[in-house]
């Protein structure tokens, strides 16, 4: 032990200082070497050069990539070093299928994987229409503070995008959140369209792009509740028809002076949109709220629609099938020849039903040679699935039998 201390201490700053060095290099080293690993989080692909009064729409907007580069440069990379873009220049409206590219802001980087490589982009031609703003309130006041009608400025504004786009948007809204205000509230909002499904809604912008919200409080004076009345616009598509209409919540509170509540018994929503609707959808909808009348709680509904198609009807001449014949025996004639049913269906259903499987089953079960009636009853007829009989004539059938 003695003998190993003294090569230990001896010299201790040259070894130190040898040992720091020894780290040194080994970090170089260890950072040097290329590092390959996918970047974290997506970067949003940017639309170059498109073509003037034109939108550009795809349903990928981010991509992911895989990279390689040294160790001491991935430290000094960061979202901002990279810019994904697809080049539109000199294309025309309609559908293209585009290669993603990444420009990068930082050397010695290479990129192995981009997720996705290629992207279809839709150009539609740029439109704009004039809609209302609403008012979503998020939170609620202070104890015992109601809201009431919220005061917009501008209260319609100006939404441009894609005509295919534009289609499903009624209106803009501004989001005001609460958070126990006893004092009216005024606040600056970034306005946003909703699709029928609540999901925010991309490629357009609003002009002007926020507006100016003030939003009164009062106190609790009387309260009552009172249902809600859901407001559509639009028609559902061809040969369909609103079966159902469920809102929840089914009722809300709602306070004012006593004069105000006598003649509010319910309250309407803003202006669903159900133009082209061929299947049951769920959409939320804020509430307009009369003049001197507040909420007590939020200002929005969930209101589920449930559409059926309208059901059609058509003649068909049946198939005659003979159930338990005698194996010895034929049917020579059947009088008269056809049955006519006239079958009720949705269309689509109705459009795939025809004679092959229309069928009417006649019970042969004992019957000899001869000639004799047999009645038609609507368990004798088989249909396709959700289809209906309706009527068949005729009514009975003479058959003749005679031996093979």
């Amino acid at each position: 032990m003695k003998r190993i201390t003294p090569l230990i201490v001896n010299n201790w700053q040259i070894k130190l200082l040898a040992l720091f060095s020894a780290l040194i290099f080994w970090f170089y080293v260890a950072s040097s070497y290329a590092k390959i690993g996918s970047f974290p989080g997506t970067l949003p692909i940017e639309y170059r050069n498109l073509p003037a009064n034109t939108v550009a729409i795809s349903d990928s907007d981010n991509i992911s990539i895989k990279l390689a580069a040294d160790g001491i440069v991935w430290q000094r990379l960061s979202s901002s070093s990279f810019m994904a873009y697809v080049d539109l220049a000199g294309l025309s409206i309609g559908t293209h299928e585009l290669e993603v590219k990444v420009d990068m802001s930082v050397s010695g980087v290479q990129i192995i994987e981009k997720k996705p490589a290629k992207i279809l982009v839709r150009i539609e031609p740029k439109i704009s229409k004039e809609v209302p703003v609403s008012v979503k309130i998020e939170g609620k006041p202070g104890e015992g503070f109601v809201t009431q009608t919220a005061d917009v400025q501008p209260t319609k504004v100006t939404v441009s995008g894609a005509q295919s786009v534009l289609e499903k948007i009624l209106e803009a809204t501004a989001v005001v959140k609460l958070n126990g205000e006893t004092e009216d509230k005024t606040t600056v909002s970034k306005l946003f369209a909703l699709d029928n499904e609540g999901k925010q809604i991309n490629h357009i912008s609003f002009s002007p792009e926020e507006v100016k919200v003030t939003l009164p409080f009062s106190k609790y004076e009387d309260v009552k509740t009172v249902g809600i009345s859901p407001i559509f616009a639009g028609q559902p598509a061809s040969s369909y028809w609103i079966s159902k209409v469920t809102v929840s919540p089914q009722t809300i509170t709602i306070s004012g002076s006593a004069s105000a509540l006598r003649t509010t018994n319910y309250l309407e929503t803003m202006p669903i949109d159900i133009e082209g609707i061929a299947d049951n959808k769920t959409k939320s909808a804020s509430l307009k709220l009369p003049e001197h009348i507040g909420l007590v709680g939020d200002n929005s509904v969930k209101v589920y629609i449930e559409v059926s198609q309208t059901a059609l009807s058509k003649e068909i001449t049946a198939t005659i099938k003979y159930q338990n014949l005698n194996a010895n025996f034929n049917v020579s004639q059947v009088s008269p020849s056809s049955v006519k049913i006239v079958v009720t269906a949705a269309g689509d259903i109705l459009q795939n039903i025809s004679s092959s499987n229309t069928i009417v089953n006649l019970d042969l079960t004992g019957k000899q040679t001869g000639t004799f009636s047999i009645d038609i009853s609507k368990n004798d007829i088989s249909l396709p699935k959700d289809a209906s009989v309706v009527s068949w004539l005729p009514s009975s059938l003479s058959i003749t039998l005679q031996p093979k």
